[in-house]
């Protein structure tokens, strides 16, 4: 079986994953020092922030290369597996490192009454289950930015996508040109049948519908699947790359949202397809994208709480210092350890299969 990109994307992929995750710190860091707003750029249809803009990132490159994924080895049941490897593990080990490590340290209650509270164990369940579950008892209550984790939100829209993929993937094995022009009917088919969930579904499934769809997330990881499907007919070059810029700086100027996606989403994959050896050194370090993403949060709530932080600039520097740590860490004894644990449960049925006798043989 081909190493799945998608686990160990390196090089520009490994990059741009971690600027993205060092842009969610930056853009967390104003509420939770001072209680401001992640400075926002509103016009027209436009409404994007250095927080939005950044998880944008990471949904263009989770299209392009959970597609690519897909494509290599279009089986439901595998790539369920590998999506559960890549998620879950690593997120656990954080929901039982702040849920009973870091609250037990820092919450306001008797640590007796903290163990015992429905409320922890809704937290660590409710999060682990993809919940809106943001609060423990006690914990981070006077800090000046809510909640205990706000960067994991993201993930049930993540796993939305993947749900999609595994629901559609199947109509995308398919060769030649048809390939670009399916892809291009099912992305459009999507977002119009999202579109017009409102008049015929609930209020409250459309409104579950409006959380998943939230800053057009979903959108952007159908533009990196459709970039991914295109790669041989769109040339990733730097003089399209500096028109796209162009085109960027334009849309957002202008307000038209649409054209936001286009030129951020190939901005997005010309960078990622980037290979150097420079890079190529960094990212043998591994990918500690993930665990900057889903620990930065509770680990600026501990600054913003021990008062080490007196303004958003300290909080930003100080946490990604330690986000990145604490990144490198989850990846190397958690995310790719599950990840090589999936990869050899997958080998198994293959090799066996390849191995096995067949009647005319053993005959």
């Amino acid at each position: 079986m081909s190493k799945d990109r998608t686990d160990e994307a390196g090089d520009g992929f490994g990059i741009m994953r971690i600027g993205a995750a060092v842009m969610v710190i930056f853009a967390h860091s104003f509420p939770l020092a001072r209680g401001a707003e992640d400075p926002t750029w509103q016009r027209g249809t436009v409404i994007i922030s250095f927080g939005s803009a950044a998880v944008s990132i990471f949904f263009v490159i989770s299209g392009y290369l959970v597609l690519s994924s897909w494509m290599r080895d279009p089986n439901p049941l595998r790539f369920a597996v590998r999506r559960v490897a890549r998620i879950w593990p690593g997120l656990l080990v954080m929901l039982l490192v702040t849920t009973w490590i870091v609250g037990s340290a820092v919450t306001t209650l008797p640590l007796a009454r903290y163990l015992t509270d429905p409320g922890t164990s809704r937290y660590f369940a409710g999060s682990a289950l993809l919940l809106p579950v943001w609060d423990l008892p006690g914990v981070f209550r006077t800090n000046p930015g809510p909640g205990v984790n706000g960067s994991v939100w993201s993930l049930p829209i993540e796993v939305a996508a993947y749900v999609g993929l595994a629901l559609l993937g199947p109509l995308l094995v398919v060769r030649g040109r048809r390939r670009l022009v399916l892809a291009a009917v099912m992305a459009a088919a999507i977002v119009l049948a999202v579109a017009v969930t409102r008049y015929v579904l609930p209020h409250a499934m459309v409104v579950g519908l409006a959380y998943l769809l939230h800053q057009n997330f979903l959108v952007f990881f159908i533009a990196g699947g459709v970039l991914y499907f295109a790669r041989e007919r769109v040339p990733m070059r730097w003089p399209l790359f500096g028109l796209a810029m162009v085109g960027l700086l334009v849309s957002l100027l202008a307000g038209v949202m649409i054209a936001v996606f286009v030129f951020l989403s190939y901005g997005v994959i010309y960078l990622s397809t980037r290979r150097g050896l420079v890079l190529r050194r960094i990212t043998a370090l591994g990918d500690p994208s993930y665990g900057i993403y889903i620990y930065a949060y509770p680990i600026q709530q501990v600054f913003a709480h021990l008062r080490l932080a007196p303004n958003e600039w300290v909080l930003f520097a100080e946490a990604t210092v330690v986000s990145v740590v604490v990144g490198y860490l989850s990846w190397h004894l958690v995310e790719k350890r599950a990840l090589e644990f999936a990869r050899r449960r997958l080998r198994r049925p293959a090799a066996s299969a390849a191995t096995r006798p067949t009647p005319l043989a053993a005959a």
